[in-house]
C-alpha cells in the first residue's frame, strides 16, 4: 500500500502503474494529491484510461492489450528498453 506509493513517487523512473479503469487513476490522484507523475510509466488498457492518465499528468501512457497476456508483453517491452 503507503509504501508502494510511497518508493514510486521516491523513484518515478523505476515504476509504472498498470490502469484498468479511469476511476483507478482518480483513486491514485486521491491518494497522492499534487504528486508529479510526469516521469511514470502509465499503461492503459482502454484509451479513455489513457486520458485519464495524461490528465492526471503521467507524459508516458502505452497501451496494454486485453488480459493477463497484454500486460505481460508490455511488461516485457518495459524490461527490455524504454517503450
Amino acid at each position: 500500500g503507503q509504501s508502494v506509493l510511497r518508493a514510486a513517487l521516491a523513484a518515478p523512473t523505476r515504476h509504472a502503474w498498470h490502469f484498468g479503469s479511469a476511476e483507478a487513476v482518480a483513486h491514485l490522484g486521491a491518494l497522492a494529491p499534487g504528486a508529479d507523475w510526469s516521469g511514470t510509466v502509465a499503461l492503459a488498457s482502454h484509451p479513455r484510461i489513457a486520458q485519464a492518465a495524461q490528465a492526471a499528468g503521467f507524459l508516458r501512457v502505452h497501451p496494454v492489450g486485453a488480459g493477463w497476456q497484454g500486460l505481460a508483453e508490455a511488461v516485457a517491452r518495459l524490461e527490455s528498453g524504454p517503450l
